[in-house]
């Protein structure tokens, strides 16, 4: 006997059939469902974490999502209608009261009102509740520490999931919100919050992948996708809601591949000094988790890169038709990168022009788009000559950078694999598009006046730009001063001292004001978000995993890191400047003095004579001997060196004999002064043995004694 409690749809009779409108008609996909969402889950964090449940109910809805959104317009199920009737002539039975309705199957008055709100026929809170199903029946299991009947915790499990529905009639009934703006915000904060502030997921090696779990997501969207825009679905699922589908099933494949270790590997544990843990930013652990999935050849199966790669062309013109905008803006771009990656793979045997070639594309889309669309409106006329100021400057850049460099490390290893290659190229001209969608729109849009937002936008603009020319120039300086190979440390100075990648920072900001100055609303949110998420999770993520890997570990990167915000410039606190002591006007006070005493400062106390000892330094460095005198360590004088006074290096102490060249990275005491010793550069050695050093930050320090510095390794 099939049960119903609340007549909430029609279930239609599909491979199986237990009776009609049953729920029980779809036990052969829900079992799985649930089966590998509790899966995924457990091995991507621990059971007992209260992350847990959040997880399972992600994972549940991305499988459970497509299906629900597509389900009324396919006719796989039906929904209550006005009357509450579901489907007349049913004789399905129902708890309560609603069995003694002779119609048929009908609807409570609570579930009718819970489904009431209706987003292309598909009840807004279904996905939701899809998600708090999930939620529950993970929280069943970790109630009863796993131990419970599994079949019983399923049917348990979307009971206790019903506590996610408070929360949107409260939203709905005090704070005037429409059914589908609560679910929508009220979901993004479940899935959001474990993956912001909870736990790092796990990732397992490549040996524990889980293949046969894999495929049933796997399937699953891919099912979903095509149904939705080469299948039945193609003539009945409209264009916005195509999109989601397939952003929801490439969303699923990724969630689950990382799940059972299809996708990505474990990094080699690296060794991280625990006193520096980093500044437990989001973005700081983000990244980190990102380093652990990064796609590429040697992790990922060329199968997995093809359908990546096709799928992005029908996606893209889905995503155009939706927002507007001609589809030859999504066509074109992918359409040229391709041609371009036969010709980098199979012509050239290079891939070195590939970040140059973004911007070559770009260029001229921009200008075909505003003769083409654009009205000669001021509005127009603004968002092209800033996007034209944009790229140009930019592919001028990167074009002079790439010629005087003959490689770039990013792009070498797409030469390894042709899938990989071809799905690199085909990302770019999606980028291309994504990226400029809030100047597509404008273009097609109609043209007004320049108002004040748009005054907001070219500021906003103005300072994106300024920050990543300024960062661009300082990072080009700063590598043409260190030889090729030796790299012993990483830029810090400028605004690199504010951020870790002030370059990245204006370029979001750079499109953000672009936004702004186009006045295109929401659709236009597409370019600053997308230059956000394409280089958090492309370039800054590469970059990280790059220097992590050359640095991590050492004292003075771990602080460097955990004083340095990743993107946003951001105040520290600086290095406290010694301020100079004041010293008597007497003869030993000579300039001349500083080379060494003479005879009569030889008999005279200095007052610098008492500098601090030098910090500690970690204990696989020998620790430091404390400089007894300033004035001593200049080099004795005629009489001090016929006196048998004791030498100011300990026994065995070789810093003395350490030398130094222009150019060498070193990290110093600031005037002698303190125990904090800064990363600095040799600028000139000078005679007696003592150096000047300029640090990082830009402040300069001559005539230092070796005794108070020692090399960066």
């Amino acid at each position: 006997m099939s049960l119903r409690f609340g007549g909430t749809h029609c279930h239609a009779s599909g491979l199986v059939h237990f009776h009609e409108c049953s729920s029980l008609n779809s036990v052969l996909f829900y079992c799985p469902w649930v089966y590998v969402g509790i899966t995924g889950a457990k091995r991507l964090i621990h059971k007992n974490s209260w992350a847990f449940p959040f997880i399972a109910g992600t994972l549940f809805f991305g499988m459970c999502g497509v299906y629900e959104s597509q389900g009324p317009m396919m006719g796989w199920w039906l929904w209550p209608k006005p009357d509450m009737m579901v489907k007349a002539g049913c004789d399905i039975w129902q708890n309560g009261d609603l069995n003694d309705d002779t119609r048929g199957l009908v609807s409570s008055k609570h579930a009718y009102d819970a489904l009431f709100t209706r987003v292309h026929g598909c009840p807004a809170l279904a996905p939701y509740f899809h998600f708090a199903f999930g939620w529950g029946i993970a929280k069943a299991y970790q109630l009863t520490s796993f131990k419970g009947n599994p079949v019983l915790l399923a049917f348990i499990g979307p009971a206790i999931g019903m506590i996610w529905d408070p929360p949107v009639r409260v939203l709905v009934n005090l704070f005037g919100i429409d059914q589908t703006g609560a679910a929508v915000a009220i979901m993004m904060i479940g899935i959001l919050l474990p993956l912001i502030v909870g736990p790092n997921l796990k990732v397992f090696d490549k040996a524990s992948a889980d293949y046969l779990l894999f495929s049933i997501p796997l399937i699953n969207s891919m099912f979903f996708a095509y149904n939705a825009v080469f299948g039945f679905g193609k003539e009945v699922i409209p264009p916005n809601l195509t999109i989601f589908v397939v952003t929801l099933c490439l969303a699923a494949v990724l969630f689950y591949g990382r799940a059972f270790s299809v996708i990505g590997t474990s990094p080699k544990p690296q060794r991280v000094d625990p006193r520096y843990k980093g500044n437990g930013g989001w973005l700081d652990r983000l990244q980190k988790d990102a380093h652990a999935s990064e796609l590429d050849h040697t992790n990922t199966p060329p199968y997995f890169f093809v359908f990546l790669t096709i799928i992005q062309p029908p996606a893209c013109v889905a995503i155009a038709k939706a927002c507007g905008v001609g589809f030859e803006f999504a066509f074109l771009p992918i359409l040229s990168h391709t041609i371009m990656f036969f010709v980098s793979h199979y012509i050239l045997g290079t891939c070195k022009y590939f970040d140059m070639t973004g911007e070559i594309t770009f260029f001229p889309l921009i200008v075909y788009s505003h003769v083409t669309y654009a009205s000669g409106a001021p509005s127009h006329v603004l968002t092209t000559a800033l996007a034209l100021v944009w790229c140009t400057r930019l592919g001028i850049f990167l074009g002079w950078r790439i010629m005087k460099r003959g490689s770039d490390w990013r792009f070498d290893k797409l030469m390894k694999a042709p899938a990989y290659n071809c799905f690199g190229w085909v990302s770019q001209g999606t980028w291309i598009f994504l990226q400029g969608m809030c100047v597509w729109k404008s273009h097609v849009g109609e043209g007004f006046e320049l108002n004040t937002l748009m005054f907001v936008g070219v500021v906003v603009w103005a300072v994106g730009l300024f920050f990543e020319h300024t960062a661009d120039m300082q990072k080009t300086r700063w590598n043409a001063s260190i030889r090729s190979g030796q790299q012993r440390a990483w830029i810090s100075e400028g605004l690199w001292y504010y951020s870790r990648h002030p370059n990245f920072f204006g370029e979001m900001t750079n499109w953000l004001g672009l936004w702004l100055a186009s006045s295109t609303g929401l659709i236009g949110f597409v370019s600053p978000f997308w230059s956000w998420f394409f280089l958090v999770f492309t370039s800054l993520m590469l970059l990280e995993k790059r220097i992590d890997k050359k640095f991590e570990g050492r004292d003075d990167y771990e602080k460097y890191k955990s004083t340095t915000n990743v993107l946003v410039p951001w105040f520290k606190p600086g290095k406290k400047k010694a301020t100079k002591p004041s010293v008597p006007k007497a003869k030993s006070a000579k300039r001349g003095s500083s080379r060494g005493p003479s005879k009569s400062a030889s008999k005279v106390s200095s007052p610098m004579a008492k500098v601090s000892t030098p910090r500690k330094k970690p204990a696989s460095r020998e620790a430091s001997p404390k400089v007894t005198s300033r004035s001593s360590s200049r080099g004795p004088s005629k009489s001090a060196s016929k006196s048998k006074s004791k030498s100011k290096f300990k026994a065995g102490d070789t810093r003395s004999l350490i030398k130094y060249e222009k150019g060498d990275r070193v990290e110093a005491l600031y005037m002698g002064e303190g125990k904090a010793m800064y990363p600095g550069t040799v600028v000139r050695a000078k005679g007696g043995g003592f150096y000047d050093v300029k640090f990082d930050d830009g402040d300069r320090d001559k005539d230092v004694d070796p005794y108070n510095m020692q090399r960066l390794t």
